[in-house]
């Protein structure tokens, strides 16, 4: 059987929610927990190979600049209604948390053998000791012999301004054009890109076994921000599942679909600028934008100044520290603890934070805060872990950073250390054959914190 035929998987046929084409994102629905597919996991498609394993075209690059009024403030384009106080029992709910992650304390070892950085560079990677969460492996012991892992629904209020199309091409990778010099983004936002965002956004949403968050928004939020969508398939998802909301979704790239559900729009905003926002919202999200923002503080400010009271704010990112705690061979010294290192330190001299899962829990609650929940989620490379949904979740981790581990490096080792791209090519073929050793059993950690705004806060 082909993947991508509706329904001859499941005796549901075309109707299953498995295999029925999702409007305007020409993949696949993630599965429901409420109907139970006869096709096992890795039968079932996934959403971040719907051009790849379909062949199906790109969907256009499309985005929503924001409409400004003549008094300079952006006019209300989402419904402003109040949210009803939670009750008092799903307010005391939230108070149990898991246990934070532990304050960095003790220096971690210099994987990369580089000089200190002089006096005009960039300070090194802060000293901290990422909190290990233990996976159970399938094998007791590692064998000497493993082998490696074989509608357009509404008019744009405005029109594009040239510079948001105008995308820099570099390596044969395209990159935004949006604000390059003031907000240099090094990462990608070509098709091959996307294609790894979407597969993550899969990740992430199994590791959370099904759900799209963990704050408990209730079941009809009026107002819900997206922080650096991305391809826009959260937005998407959450506009699906919650037909009463006005979703927004912003990134620095136009890359988000045009045939979206009614209730989701995009918009190309620098995240980072001051925000103009003329109503605030139910719920902020922000996901997976490690090695991208610089102040987090200000984000976190700007995130309560524009959540209600009462409303809630998720954040969820991870840090760029691999480990392993189930006796693997992986030490810092190998060429992925190396590469890890070098990013996060080159990233820190243009003043961009690499590593801002641990600290999650610090900003939220120093930003005002309160009912502050958490979770550490571990995120394994590879299929050696016994637990099924970890296996799986392994499994689809390393094929998002084998397809795509040049994307991560290209830009960043070409204008910074100034390696041409063939050195790149050697180093990311060392890359991937260490990845693919399920003797290394190495993972890295996601984290979750989700919190509510007072309902006395004062702005």
């Amino acid at each position: 059987m082909a993947r991508g035929s509706l329904g001859s998987e499941c005796g549901a046929g075309s109707g299953c929610v498995h295999h029925k084409p999702r409007a305007g994102r020409r993949f696949f629905r993630d599965p429901s927990p409420s109907h139970r597919c006869w096709a096992p996991p890795y039968e079932r498609p996934w959403p971040g190979f719907r051009r790849r394993v379909f062949g199906l075209p790109s969907p256009p690059l499309v985005a929503r600049l924001p409409q400004v009024s003549s008094g300079g403030q952006r006019d209300p384009d989402l419904s402003s209604d109040m949210a009803s106080p939670p009750a008092a029992a799903a307010t005391a709910a939230t108070a149990a948390t898991d246990s934070p992650p532990p304050a960095p304390p003790a220096p971690a070892a210099a994987a990369t053998g580089a000089s200190p950085p002089a006096a005009d560079q960039a300070p090194a990677s802060p000293d901290f000791n990422v909190p290990q969460v233990g996976i159970e492996a399938e094998s007791a012991e590692i064998d000497d012999g493993d082998s490696a892992y074989g509608d357009d629904l509404q008019s744009y209020t405005t029109s594009l301004k040239s510079t948001v199309l105008n995308y820099r091409h570099e390596n044969g990778r395209r990159y935004h054009g949006f604000k390059d010099e003031e907000a240099k983004y090094f990462f990608p936002n070509d098709d091959m890109e996307n294609d790894r965002l979407d597969l993550f956004h899969h990740i992430l949403t199994l590791s959370l076994d099904g759900e799209l968050h963990l704050a408990p928004i209730g079941d009809n939020p009026q107002r819900i921000l997206d922080l650096g969508t991305g391809t826009g398939i959260w937005a998407i998802d959450m506009g699906d599942k919650y037909p009463s909301a006005d979703v927004l979704g912003n990134d620095i790239s136009p890359i988000q679909p045009s045939l979206v559900p009614p209730n989701v729009r995009f918009e190309v905003d620098d995240l980072e600028d001051e925000w103009v926002y003329s109503s605030k919202f139910d719920f902020v999200h922000c996901r997976y934008l490690a090695c991208s923002i610089r102040d987090w503080p200000k984000l976190m400010a700007q995130a309560f100044k524009y959540t209600k009271p009462g409303g809630w704010v998720e954040f969820q990112d991870m840090d760029t520290r691999f480990y392993t705690a189930s006796g693997g061979i992986y030490t810092q010294d190998n060429v992925i603890g190396e590469w890890a290192d070098t990013i996060a330190n080159e990233l820190r001299k243009f003043g961009v934070e690499p590593d801002p899962g641990w600290q999650l829990l610090d900003w939220v609650k120093a930003a005002g805060f309160t009912n502050v929940s958490n979770k550490t989620l571990p995120l394994p490379i590879g299929t050696w872990p016994k637990d099924r949904k970890l296996k799986e979740v392994g499994a689809f981790n390393l094929i998002q950073y084998l397809d795509n581990v040049e994307g991560m490096t290209l830009r960043l080792y070409t204008s910074s250390l100034g390696w041409s791209p063939d050195e790149i090519k050697v180093l990311c073929a060392k890359l991937r054959e260490a990845l693919k050793n399920p003797r290394m059993r190495i993972q890295h950690n996601f984290y979750v914190v989700w919190a509510q705004k007072p309902w006395d806060a004062v702005d």
